[in-house]
């Protein structure tokens, strides 16, 4: 938010003293300092729980490049830690023990860590009930997990599903990767195999998988069936489950150990398992987003042709790359180019009979850095919006936004100006992905809900300061594409049955 603040506050001295470049420069130090070190966010906390903590590691020096605060400074060191454990390396207890020191929450979770690769979980239940106490373990939510398996490990199974009891709405809220955590370590040493095969699809990687698959089996009371597993990860000589292993001599759990209570509660999280996969950590990419893909594509091949109507155009893009003026008849050679390739022009045009500007426009860009802008959006928002509304949807909700954000600006258009870009229907997926956010935060809220809404309020104001420092740039294309792409959401979401 203070990153946020302090951009807003850049633009507003650019547009003082440059209102020229104040937009373009503005909205690059607002992708540099937001947006990269969001996507470095997201894709870190995935590869982290999946277990894949040397990608997180790498993921997360990038982040802090852009974003040395919240505990981004020491996050990666925290992450190389576990790597290193992960290898088997002896030299991650050092680094687990000088960031123990640390003040912030990392710091107890590296403590955590060294009870866990020394196998001492008897000690690390002690801990936190003597020196945490389980009435202040809510002020430290990232403990609850490593508290849940040492109950498991210790064969406290009732105090175990009595604790995923009692923190239940304080996992929901961190976020579904926390909740489905909490509930693949209770059904593991609840001995459900079925159950955490399902919790385990698509996410972690083959060892973490076979780890918890082999404790559900020997839990179940069939450890022959997860001796092959145990050796493999023995003989990996992975600290992170060494000596948590070699201790477990005759070790198996059976439902009998269970209160009524406690196979009434996996009786009621049961089914809600069943519905809430897939989880976070199986998110849409842009390689798993078909309809992004070709919408991006289909912009591509439309700046393509831009830059085939000849060598004043390519001028006109590398001058507009390195900053330089362009001379007037260029720009009017330029703007012609458009006008014939389809972009939106004057009202009496578009209603004698060519209203196929209205959905060519939306495909066209003034320049490499406007085109750059709408297709970094896209790519960030679209995966999840096309996730969560479908494919034919997704569509139809772009296409909404993109042509009625259109024939809005076309009603207020100057006669002599001309208007393009996919500006108003990447604001629409992003009012889309608001909606289906505020949906989710009804239903059940969440941290991850929270902050994606948080970011999207800090985006559409920053957006709109830009708008209204930018001269060139449409505030009506923009906001309208948003409300739009809000209410076709709203509706396609609901009709959807959420």
């Amino acid at each position: 938010m203070a990153v946020s603040g302090l951009i807003l506050g850049l633009m507003w001295v650019l547009w003082l003293h440059q209102p020229q470049t104040a937009g373009l420069l503005g909205g690059a130090v607002w992708v540099i300092f937001v947006v990269l070190p969001l996507i470095s966010f997201r894709r870190t906390q995935v590869l982290a729980a999946q277990y894949r903590f040397q990608a997180a590691a790498r993921c997360a020096y990038f982040g802090r490049l852009f974003h040395p605060f919240d505990g981004w400074w020491i996050y990666p060191g925290y992450l190389r830690a576990l790597a290193l454990a992960q290898f088997g390396r002896p030299e991650a207890i050092g680094h687990f023990e000088r960031l123990k020191n640390t003040t912030s929450g990392l710091g107890q979770a590296a403590y955590c860590n060294l009870f866990r690769v020394k196998g001492d979980w008897e000690g690390l239940r002690r801990w936190v009930e003597q020196d945490i106490t389980l009435e202040n373990l809510s002020r430290y939510p990232r403990l609850i997990s490593f508290y849940l398996q040492a109950l498991g490990e210790t064969n406290a199974l009732n105090a175990m599903v009595e604790t995923m009891d009692r923190f239940q709405s304080l996992l929901q809220k961190m976020g579904q990767i926390d909740w489905n955590l909490g509930r693949l370590i209770v059904f593991t040493y609840c001995g459900q195999p079925a159950v955490v095969s399902h919790l385990l699809q698509g996410t972690r990687t083959p060892r973490d998988r076979r780890f918890w698959l082999a404790t559900a089996c020997m839990a179940a009371g069939k450890p022959e069936v997860a001796q092959a597993d145990i050796d493999e990860i023995l003989d990996s000589g992975d600290l992170l489950y060494y000596q948590t292993l070699q201790a477990r001599t005759q070790w198996s759990r059976s439902k009998s150990d269970l209160s009524d209570r406690s196979h009434a509660l996996l009786r009621q999280w049961r089914p809600d398992v069943d519905r809430a996969f897939p989880s976070v950590t199986t998110s849409a990419s842009l390689k798993t987003s078909p309809v992004t893909l070709v919408l991006i594509g289909i912009n591509l091949l439309f700046f393509l042709r831009e830059i085939q109507g000849g060598s004043l155009d390519i001028l006109f893009m590398l001058n507009s790359l390195r900053g330089i003026s362009t001379p007037d008849q260029m720009l009017l050679a330029h703007q012609e180019m458009l006008i014939q390739l389809g972009a939106l022009v004057k009202y009496e045009t578009v209603i004698n009979g060519e209203w196929s500007r209205v959905l060519t426009a939306t495909f066209l860009h003034y320049d490499i850095s406007h085109l750059l802008f709408n297709m970094l959006g896209l790519a960030i928002l679209g995966p999840f919006v096309e996730k969560q509304l479908g494919r034919l949807r997704f569509s139809l909700m772009y296409f909404v936004a993109g042509v009625g954000s259109m024939l809005l600006v076309l009603q207020g258009l100057d006669p002599r100006g001309l208007a393009l870009g996919a500006s108003g229907a990447v604001m629409g997926v992003l009012g889309a992905e608001a909606v289906i956010l505020l949906l989710q935060w009804r239903r059940k809220p969440s941290r991850f809900a929270q902050r994606r809404l948080r970011l999207i309020g800090i985006v559409v104001a920053s957006q709109t300061v830009f708008d209204l420092i930018t001269p060139e740039v449409s505030f009506i294309g923009h906001i309208s594409g948003l409300v739009l792409g809000f209410v076709a959401g709203l509706i396609l979401q609901i009709r959807r049955g959420t």
